[in-house]
């Protein structure tokens, strides 16, 4: 009949405060989250603008660093496929801007799709291999390809970068996460009425680079970073998916 189950007194506030326990926890995950992303902002920043810099094996220093364009470490930028979206196939991911996770820039894997038509080799996204966005609101927007993430093609409205073999790609990516690369993002795609970056304008911007093996110490640097990042991130989704999990069973 209408009447509502409601467990005793003592019941409910056991339940409530196990449940703020679990918030409190819930919140001290986030704040331990956010100081280690700004610890890692920290580090990006130290390390291009050159306030710290790593010594080879031996102690001895590395050499000076070179200012190139992108175009100049890179194979020639390409569009995407002007393909449309279909549902996922099983096998041939297909990634787009919206793919780009805004915060921590992974694919995401939530809405897998695959392409439409012809599918080309050309458009395979490979190790080695960044994802920038040109056009609409997250122009700019990064993404480098990882092996996990399966066999992706990519969508026109991205623009691929395949770095060459003489440096090293998590090295150049890192540098699309700085403060240098946003404000040259703000600028750059303004001075056309519609916010967007063209090949040729990606092309033109400067990245710093040092010699390889100095490249690869700071690569590793930023991605044991990136572990411990992660790693706090899963913590907290558990956490939330817990709590989730808990309050549909306490109220069915």
């Amino acid at each position: 009949s209408g009447r509502v189950c409601f467990p005793s007194l003592p019941e409910q506030r056991k339940i409530a405060s196990f449940l703020s326990t679990i918030d409190e926890i819930i919140q001290s995950t986030e704040s331990e989250l956010t100081a280690w992303q700004e610890r890692k902002k920290g580090v990006m920043q130290k390390i291009f603008n050159r306030e710290v810099r790593f010594k080879a094996d031996d102690g001895s220093e590395f050499p000076e660093w070179e200012e190139k364009r992108l175009g100049e470490v890179c194979e020639p930028l390409m569009y995407g496929m002007g393909a449309a979206a279909i549902p996922y196939d099983g096998q041939n991911k297909y990634i787009r801007i919206t793919d780009i996770d805004d915060e921590t820039h992974k694919y995401k894997f939530n809405d897998l799709v695959s392409p439409g038509g012809m599918l080309e080799e050309k458009y395979i996204v490979c190790k080695g291999d960044i994802l920038l966005a040109r056009t609409g609101a997250s122009t700019g927007k990064s993404y480098l390809y990882n092996e996990k993430d399966g066999k992706m093609y990519f969508a026109g409205f991205l623009i691929k970068a395949h770095v060459n073999d003489e440096c090293d790609a998590r090295f150049i990516y890192a540098q699309t996460l700085t403060m240098k690369y946003k404000n040259w993002v703000k600028l750059t795609s303004m001075r056309s009425g519609q916010p967007g970056i063209n090949a040729n304008e990606y092309s033109s911007y400067t990245v710093s680079i040092a010699s390889l093996p100095e490249q690869k110490k700071i690569a590793d640097c930023l991605s044991s970073l990136d572990d411990v990042i992660n790693q706090i991130q899963a913590e907290l989704s558990a956490w939330k998916e817990f709590k989730k999990g808990l309050l549909q069973q306490m109220f069915v």
